[in-house]
């Protein structure tokens, strides 16, 4: 679905000539799946990179430092991430995309200089990602985007045109209890703050990870996965899904 919006949605992809996808100046290498994360810092590559919004919530949450700096460049164990951040890092490598960036890992904490400098860099970060995941129902940085969702009930029922009988299978209905987009998206605390709001604004495409199901949002379209599968190698081989046309 990346590649199609990129080949396909003029609003979503890059326009002529120009690469919108230059790394930030530190991102997380994400690894293979046997491999450690690490912090890298970037020399104006032009790769494909996620995003990561989120709530801190108040949580001291896994950071770098001036005194962690050296250390976050050479290995950051996965078992040290928070769950936010370690969802984030198994989506992104589900994607097939090599980097993320993290924003209390890729901006040095206490150091001011630093602090001003990436800031100002914050609409090109999130505008030139190749998608911004968004753990849209996490309170904090603990509470993750991949969490156990409401399976949906089976209602068996009998069709004028059912032609099974006896012990045979017999037709039903999947009915999923969630509610709809706008008023998932709309009442999800990633929403109610300010910084937040705006990442997702600057964000060419979006991932939304709520607690009733994922939402795919492009500028001009919106994928809305009922059910994916378990394993985030396949992230894209949804089992079912609606295409909704957002209207620019």
């Amino acid at each position: 679905w990346i590649s199609t919006c990129n080949s396909e949605h003029k609003n979503c992809s890059p326009p002529a000539g120009q690469n919108r996808s230059q790394l930030p100046s530190r991102v997380i290498d994400v690894g293979a799946e046997n491999e450690e994360p690490h912090l890298h810092i970037s020399h104006g590559e032009c790769v494909p990179y996620a995003t990561l919004s989120h709530c801190w919530g108040g949580l001291h949450t896994l950071t770098t430092t001036t005194d962690t700096l050296e250390a976050r460049k050479q290995e950051i164990p996965l078992s040290a991430f928070p769950k936010t951040y370690k969802d984030a890092v198994l989506i992104t490598r589900g994607l097939g995309i090599k980097y993320v960036w993290i924003d209390s890992l890729c901006i040095v904490q206490d150091d001011k200089l630093d602090w001003s400098t990436e800031s100002l860099q914050m609409a090109n970060i999130y505008s030139n990602a190749e998608i911004l995941i968004a753990a849209s129902d996490a309170v904090n940085s603990s509470e993750g985007c991949l969490n156990p969702r409401e399976a949906p009930w089976k209602m068996e029922y009998t069709s004028p045109e059912s032609t099974t009988s006896g012990d045979g299978p017999k037709p039903f209905l999947l009915v999923y209890p969630y509610p709809s987009f706008l008023f998932s998206i709309l009442k999800v605390r990633l929403n109610t703050r300010a910084w937040c709001l705006q990442e997702v604004a600057l964000s060419r495409r979006t991932l939304h990870c709520t607690n009733s199901r994922l939402y795919w949002y492009f500028i001009r379209q919106l994928i809305r996965y009922s059910r994916i599968r378990k394993s985030w190698g396949g992230v894209a081989r949804l089992i079912r899904l609606t295409c909704l046309v957002a209207g620019v």
